[in-house]
């Protein structure tokens, strides 16, 4: 099925939005755990590259190197774990987070992301756009892996 240009960028975009407010959320913790803050905000500063990279793609849908495929995005799933992670802010901001719920709310996150396969709703035959998707997908394990590791080093 193809959608309006419109919808497409509504997606990328809110895939983008998501990243950043994983930043957001890591960079708070960096604040509040501050024995803890160079891992988080590093975490931080990849998500941050991570949106920038899934709006660099919105220019190559735009240019009709790829697409959206709307049957593969999951907008409740992802919608729901942007409120979790509101959610957490608003408790870290009122100090009701320790580092270990920290830790915990990363690995669901960064769960959810490899589970609902969200950077998988890309098609193009655009190099970018397969290394792009590549990377990201690689880049949710990876930062799972660290933040179980750093569960162990709490």
């Amino acid at each position: 099925m193809t959608m309006p240009d419109k919808e497409q960028n509504d997606i990328v975009e809110l895939l983008a939005r998501h990243e950043e407010a994983i930043a957001k959320l890591y960079n708070l913790y960096g604040q509040r755990f501050a024995g803890h803050g160079d891992f988080w905000r590093k975490l931080a500063g990849e998500e941050i590259q991570h949106a920038n990279m899934l709006r660099r793609l919105r220019s190559r849908i735009e240019a009709g190197e790829g697409r959206v495929v709307y049957e593969r995005f999951k907008a409740s799933a992802l919608l729901e774990s942007l409120g979790r992670i509101n959610a957490a802010i608003e408790k870290t901001t009122k100090g009701e987070f320790d580092h270990n719920d920290a830790i915990k709310m990363a690995a669901v996150i960064e769960g959810s992301i490899i589970e609902n396969k969200y950077f998988a709703v890309f098609e193009g035959n655009c190099a970018e756009i397969v290394q792009v998707q590549y990377y990201l997908n690689g880049a949710a394990e990876e930062h799972r892996q660290r933040v179980l590791k750093e569960a162990g080093t709490s």
